[in-house]
């Protein structure tokens, strides 16, 4: 068996709290919100180059290979996960 190393860097993101969350906001709620963060976590992560992996449950995963970075794989994948947060908090 042969292979490649590639060196690259993945992103986990999901809504903190999301159970809780769920009870809180009602039957439609929950629904919203999800849509609201999958879109804008998507958005996020293919503006900074990454490419979206899968979304399971409440969580996005996306990564970034070093052939996209423009940045180091660290100093890309911190910012998109600020914005990610920031995604979240709203």
């Amino acid at each position: 068996m042969g292979g490649v190393e590639i060196p690259l860097s993945f992103l986990f993101a999901d809504v903190r709290g999301s159970t809780g969350l769920g009870d809180r906001l009602g039957p439609k709620g929950p629904h919203e919100l999800m849509g609201r963060f999958y879109t804008s976590g998507v958005e996020a992560l293919i503006a900074h180059g990454a490419i979206v992996e899968r979304f399971m449950g409440d969580q996005v995963v996306g990564y970034f290979p070093a052939e996209r970075r423009v940045l180091s794989l660290k100093g890309i994948t911190v910012p998109v996960a600020v914005r990610v947060l920031r995604v979240d908090s709203r």
